[in-house]
């Protein structure tokens, strides 16, 4: 009789489609839960957010100056911040390829969050560089605040970063974008503010600024205590990190190989110079004008207004005979400028200054 021949056991067929499955709502899950977290975010349950009126008029501490028709500093004063503004017409080419090329190579494809960025910091964990845009970074700096070192804290800080970040973008023009977050920085030293850090640095204006001294101040970005150019603090350590800047710089085709090499060769030739009350040609009105303005009971109600906001004024006036016949000139400016709350304390305490300036 002929042996029946064994019957081959049936392979088994694995069936994915249950794990596929469980991959798409997970992947649907988690995307829910990010558009969640922002919608929480934007309604201000993770905390306080900006509404559109602080958007437009973000509080920043400003330096007031005196200014010559001639547009030299006769003096200036602050309590906290030595800032005085510029705008993005003021900012040499080679300052904003600078900032671009090292904190956010796509910063004009993007609409506040760089989405390639963001996903190789998260599969990476920021081993190949952060992900944090201009526009995030400018949100931490007006509203957010320093990083939290509680992990919880700190993830609900860089989702209020991602929202604000894109609420500025939507605000704002990537020109002023970029001109907001050089105003705000603190470079150190006093140095508040791209205006301040150029002169206290290099003794120049931010639109004089060359490649190599844009480099050394973007470098700053990155911790302005750490990047501390002076002597007695980290030149060693801001001359490589100014290196690396100016490494970027032609890794995406603003300066040459060869004006990199060349660059990444020379000193820092720091031109250091301080800044205090006690800098400008007519200094001496600074200290009575504080005086008046904080024991001259007329100005009292004027006065904390005038502290609370930081009227950052700008006083224009003709020195066409020298500082002598300053008083001469801030009088009719003074009386023009009355009806203005906001600055009538520090105006009217100049205009009791004029017989004093003129004597001097």
């Amino acid at each position: 009789m002929a042996k029946k021949k064994a019957a081959k056991p049936k392979s088994k067929t694995l069936d994915f489609s249950k794990y596929i499955r469980w991959f798409w709502m997970l992947f649907a899950g988690g995307i829910l839960a990010v558009v969640l977290l922002f919608l929480l975010a934007s309604w201000g349950l993770l905390g306080e957010m900006p509404d559109y009126t602080r958007l437009e008029n973000p509080e920043t501490n400003l330096a007031t100056e005196i200014i010559s028709s001639d547009g030299e500093t006769l003096g200036k004063f602050y309590f906290d911040d030595n800032r005085t503004p510029v705008g993005y017409e003021d900012l040499p080419k080679n300052l904003v390829d600078a900032l671009v090329a090292t904190e956010d190579a796509r910063y004009y494809e993007h609409s506040g969050i760089d989405g390639r960025g963001t996903l190789r910091a998260f599969f990476f964990l920021g081993g190949r560089g952060g992900a944090s845009t201009i526009s995030q970074q400018l949100a931490r700096q007006l509203f957010v605040g320093v990083r939290s070192r509680n992990k919880f804290e700190a993830a609900t800080q860089k989702i209020k970063e991602w929202v604000i970040a894109i609420r500025l973008e939507r605000q704002y023009t990537k020109a002023e974008i970029i001109a907001m977050y050089f105003n705000i920085y603190d470079f150190g030293n006093n140095g508040d503010g791209i205006r301040s850090a150029a002169r206290i640095y290099f003794g120049k204006e931010p639109k004089e600024l060359d490649v190599k001294e844009s480099a050394m101040l973007v470098g700053m970005f990155k911790n302005s205590s750490l990047y501390n150019p002076i002597p007695s603090r980290n030149p060693i350590g801001v001359r490589n990190r100014r290196n690396v800047v100016l490494a970027q710089m032609m890794k995406y085709d603003y300066i040459t190989e060869e004006i990199k090499d060349s660059l990444q060769k020379t000193d820092l030739d720091l031109n250091f110079s301080p800044e205090s009350h006690r800098e400008g040609i007519a200094t001496y009105f600074i200290d009575p004008a504080i005086e008046i303005i904080f024991t001259e009971p007329l100005f009292v109600g004027v006065t904390f207004f005038w502290v609370s906001v930081y009227v950052g004024t700008m006083i224009y006036f003709a020195q066409t005979e020298g500082e002598k016949r300053i008083g001469k000139y801030l009088i009719p400016l003074t009386l023009f400028s009355l009806p203005v709350c906001a600055i009538a304390g520090f105006t009217v305490a100049i205009a009791g200054l004029a017989s004093q300036g003129a004597g001097q």
